[in-house]
């Protein structure tokens, strides 16, 4: 869309803003390609110089993480042409729940992992159904569930039942996202495992701080940005990407740790990371740009 973007502000000569949720680039080079013509329409090398040379043109760019704004920076883009505002969490709609899906009694007596979301190759979910080959032995009454749909759920079953694990974990329909903090009440720990890459080094999943805003402690891999909030706001642990021994490892410590990770996390979105600031940076910039008229 960027093209488009610049088309219409060299006609209209407005104020051109590029919203960089992600590092478009980046999240190419880590999609799989399965087809000869994806790979030339999604091909990661062409992307990085038409961005390199569109951005010029660009008013301000919205990034949302610190990670993406140290690398603008370090290609030359000025740090006055960058704003940072993050996808955090509107805590006064995502509120906390008791109201709990009719599956909950199914998990009632369950040791309980999470993961919510788009079920696709790059989310690390195949590392954590590895670590359940280690975790059934350590903490018996386990349970992974994968509430979502995905063009990966196929292999991911298959893969647990390769393992002899598929009883320690059950895939569950996307409830529709109304639904699903119901989902992850049942939690007892919530996982971001998507690898450490050029892409989850410099984006953060929303799913993060609507976990934290649940009070969940957290298990995610070590992509850059992940690991930065978790270890500064105290919310969780991070393992080693693609490790599925340091997973369950991580999984034992969370269980038998006395630390406050839920609430330290629940904390951290009240105080910081919540919609409520972020949009306040937003109508900033649009003030900013529109010479202060509202």
């Amino acid at each position: 869309m960027l093209p488009f973007g610049v088309i219409l502000k060299l006609l209209a000569r407005k104020p051109l803003i590029f919203d960089m949720h992600e590092n478009y680039p980046a999240a190419l080079k880590s999609y799989k390609k399965t087809s000869f013509i994806e790979r030339i329409l999604k091909n990661y090398k062409a992307a990085e110089v038409v961005e390199k040379f569109l951005i010029r043109f660009v008013n301000k760019i919205i990034v949302v993480t610190e990670e993406n704004k140290n690398r603008l920076l370090e290609r030359g883009i000025p740090s006055k042409k960058i704003k940072l505002v993050s996808n955090t969490v509107d805590i006064e709609q995502f509120t906390p729940t008791t109201s709990l899906p009719s599956e909950s009694q199914n998990y009632a007596d369950n040791f309980t992992l999470i993961y919510s979301g788009r079920v696709s190759f790059n989310r690390g979910l195949d590392t954590a159904i590895e670590a359940l080959q280690y975790l059934k032995n350590s903490v018996p009454n386990v349970k992974l569930l994968i509430v979502g749909e995905g063009p990966h759920l196929p292999k991911l079953k298959k893969l647990a039942n390769v393992l002899g694990v598929e009883e320690y974990v059950d895939f569950l329909s996307w409830p529709g996202h109304a639904k699903i903090k119901g989902y992850i009440s049942m939690a007892d720990i919530c996982l971001i495992p998507q690898p450490s890459n050029e892409h989850a080094d410099t984006t953060v999943p929303h799913k993060l701080f609507e976990y934290m805003s649940q009070a969940k402690p957290i298990l995610s891999s070590d992509a850059k940005p992940l690991k930065r909030i978790l270890e500064e706001t105290k919310s969780g642990l991070w393992f080693e990407s693609n490790n599925p021994k340091d997973f369950a490892k991580k999984v034992e410590e969370i269980k038998n740790s006395h630390a406050d990770y839920g609430v330290n996390g629940k904390k951290a979105v009240e105080n910081k990371y919540n919609w409520e600031n972020d949009k306040r940076e937003l109508l900033d910039l649009y003030l900013e740009l529109s010479g202060g008229r509202r």
